[in-house]
Parts: structure tokens; C-alpha cells; sequence
């Protein structure tokens, strides 16, 4: 089939309506749900076509040309809904991926906030704490230089 072969079997398909009585049987076309069912052609249609055609009319009493732009048409839409599809489902996937990393990123980045905190508390216990230390160290020294005066001041006064 070359390139210009599908637009020639759009043309000369023949659309029949959804529900009718007759049966479409082993169609591809017929597969695709876009709303309208393709007919292959069987020989005593194509002849009574090609008579129409000489007439320049169709079957159903419209220009072929009508026919055939509905045709082009028809199938011109469900390529555009499919590429519209398909393109959704792009940025539907696009959108996961980014997510997914702005999720990663802020939960790095809550991790590193925490460890940060915690190692900023652990300074100020280890500060409170040798702050502690050295207030009981001055105590102690005011306490020692206290006794030595006293004991200084004692020995004086029994001189």
C-alpha cells in the first residue's frame, strides 16, 4: 500500500450507520470506535458506485464530493483526538515525574532542616551544661578563697 492509498480507501468506503440490521463482519475498520462503522465493498456495489459517481451523486442522494470530505473529515477527527490523547497522557506523566521529585527534593530537604535543629539544640545543652560547670567552679573558688581569709583573719587575731 503506498501513501496515497489511504486517502483513496477512505474515499471509496462505504459508512453504514450504527445499529443498523446489516452486519459488518471481520472489518478493521469497524474495530476503531469513533462513531462510524466502514463496509468493504462487495462487486455489484462497487459497479452501482461507479455508476453514482458517473451521476455525480451517492448513494444516500449527496455529491460524492460531500461524501468524501465527511469521510476526510471523520477520520481528520479521531487522528486529532488521538494525538490530543496522547498527549495528555504525556503531561499526565510528566506531571508524576515532577512530583515525585519536588517530593524527594522537599523530604531532603526536611531531613537536612532536622539535622541541623538537632545539632543546633545539642550546642546549647553542651553550653548549659559548661555554664554550669564553670558557675560551680567560681562557687567553689569563692568558697575556698572565703575559709583562707577567714583562717588568715583568725590567725591574726590571735597574734
Amino acid at each position: 500500500m503506498g501513501s496515497g492509498d489511504w486517502f483513496k480507501t477512505i474515499i471509496n468506503s462505504k459508512k453504514v450507520k450504527v445499529g443498523s440490521s446489516k452486519k459488518v463482519k471481520g472489518s478493521s475498520a469497524s474495530s476503531k470506535s469513533n462513531g462510524f462503522k466502514w463496509k468493504k465493498r462487495s462487486g455489484k456495489e462497487s459497479s452501482s458506485v461507479a455508476n453514482a459517481i458517473s451521476g455525480n451523486r451517492g448513494a444516500l442522494g449527496m455529491p460524492v464530493e460531500d461524501i468524501a470530505a465527511i469521510r476526510i473529515q471523520t477520520a481528520f477527527r479521531a487522528y486529532m483526538a488521538r494525538k490530543s490523547l496522547r498527549r495528555l497522557k504525556g503531561i499526565v506523566r510528566l506531571q508524576a515525574a515532577t512530583q515525585r521529585y519536588s517530593v524527594k527534593k522537599q523530604a531532603q530537604t526536611t531531613l537536612s532542616n532536622l539535622h541541623t535543629w538537632s545539632k543546633i539544640q545539642s550546642e546549647i545543652r553542651a553550653r548549659r551544661l559548661n555554664m554550669v560547670m564553670e558557675g560551680r567552679l567560681k562557687q567553689k573558688k569563692l568558697e575556698n578563697q572565703l575559709k583562707l581569709e577567714a583562717k588568715l583573719h583568725d590567725l591574726e587575731v590571735r597574734t
